[in-house]
């Protein structure tokens, strides 16, 4: 079985989720099994060459801290472990013991004073936490991946449309929209993603999100975006994410996203109410 290898001296592609969260209720060891799983097969069915699976840890206060576990504690994550050595400001590696790698980019979730989650790459420890989405943006957007990541009610009414505001005004090439794989394919079309695909051909970049409920750690990476002709830096550098992102970049090539089964979803949403 293919490790893929890769050289850091030519041009990097990345099979890459865009928002992942390890909650106490997931086995560290199978979100990581899986996340490597799912990412390779992507890059397999994309022929990506050298091509590294990787993921954004969106971490919020509630979750597992799993540098700490990979670090500390690798005896209790099935194989999986990371050398300090190699983490910088923008992410580490988790490696394995049969020679499986996956990049694993630091990452914070924050929630807008209008309630609006906000995701940040490479920042792992933000500090606006409450402060209006606009002066969030303002702050990380010239510097780092900012992605507005849609959620089950989270851009109805008010809230839907200051997002829509957003893609449309002056901050609008500061950020980007995410996607959910959660939510199913029935649902109504949102008008924000087709706001920002049409009029500002903003890229909309799918992620997995799972929630706190056992067995969702297996669904890592099976969203996420796919991209080219990266450089080597993107690892140690938080400003390459944003570029490729950017409007007219060449290193987009895609999105890919496996939609939650209708009946899981009503499912998740019971557990989640419940729980």
């Amino acid at each position: 079985m293919s490790q893929f290898a890769v050289d850091t001296s030519k041009e990097i592609s990345l099979a890459l989720d865009t928002h992942v969260h390890i909650y106490p209720t997931f086995a560290p060891a199978s979100a990581l099994d899986s996340a490597w799983l799912n990412l390779t097969q992507i890059i397999r069915d994309h022929h990506l060459e050298n091509a590294v699976p990787a993921f954004i840890w969106s971490r919020f206060a509630r979750e597992t801290d799993l540098y700490q576990l990979l670090t500390a504690h690798a005896a209790e994550c099935g194989g999986w472990y990371a050398d300090p050595a190699e983490t910088t400001s923008v992410g580490f590696w988790a490696q394995h013991t049969d020679g499986k790698r996956l990049f694993i980019f630091l990452g914070s979730q924050l929630v807008s004073q209008e309630g609006l989650e906000v995701l940040l790459a490479g920042a792992y420890e933000a500090h606006f936490q409450g402060k209006p989405v606009a002066d969030i943006i303002t702050h990380y957007g010239n510097t780092h991946l900012v992605i507005l990541p849609w959620g089950v009610g989270k851009w109805m009414g008010q809230r839907g449309r200051l997002v829509e505001e957003l893609v449309c005004g002056t901050l609008n090439g500061k950020f980007v929209l995410g996607d959910n794989s959660s939510r199913p394919a029935f649902w109504s079309p949102i008008r924000a993603f087709i706001k920002a695909e049409r009029n500002q051909h903003k890229k909309v970049c799918p992620g997995t999100d799972p929630l706190p409920i056992k067995g969702q750690e297996q669904r890592i990476g099976q969203s996420g975006i796919v991209l080219e002709h990266l450089p080597a830096d993107i690892f140690t550098s938080s400003d390459i994410l944003p570029r490729a992102l950017k409007t007219g970049s060449n290193q987009f090539k895609s999105g890919f996203d496996r939609r939650e089964h209708p009946l899981r979803f009503f499912l998740n949403q019971l557990k989640i109410r419940l729980s």
